[in-house]
């Protein structure tokens, strides 16, 4: 049976759509290993949400601004040694909205000497939406360690 054209092009656009949210996400994570905090929120819509382990649940840019630049600036002393990494995305495109989950590692390293300490381990679930043609991340929780267990974060409940 032949598609039509519209439907190569729907396959297509989810396709594309797709991309746009991993290049998304990576970035966000990028901005994070390089303590670039302005592009970091910038990766987020205005009434996001975002749970990151002991940090707890903060809501809005505005509390965004306090968790980035000064919780977890603050954490790693601003010396920005820690290195993030997210793999095996696994995204669903709903038009202009999406959900996907990663695995994502962190080394912790040392502030002063760059020495990694230890590695942590999670998933960050996500959900995304196209905000003027521009996908931006609406919510991420990070579930550290994963699968959960007994005194994991964020907190359930």
């Amino acid at each position: 049976m032949l598609m039509r054209a519209s439907e190569y092009e729907k396959r297509l656009q989810r396709l594309e759509d797709i991309q746009a949210i991993k290049d998304l996400h990576r970035e966000y994570v990028y901005w994070v290993n390089e303590c670039n905090w302005d592009k970091v929120i910038d990766c987020f819509t205005e009434n996001c949400s975002v749970n990151i382990g002991k940090w707890g649940l903060r809501k809005g840019k505005e509390s965004l601004q306090k968790l980035f630049k000064q919780d977890i600036a603050g954490n790693n002393q601003g010396k920005g040694r820690d290195g993030h990494f997210v793999v095996q995305p696994v995204i669903t495109v709903n038009e202009d909205c999406a959900t996907g989950h990663w695995l994502m590692y962190i080394m912790i390293s040392n502030p002063e000497t760059g020495q990694a300490l230890r590695w942590a381990h999670g998933r960050h679930d996500a959900e995304y939406v196209r905000v003027n043609r521009e996908w931006k991340i609406r919510s991420i929780v990070w579930t550290n360690p994963w699968p959960r267990e007994l005194g994991s974060f964020p907190k359930l409940g």
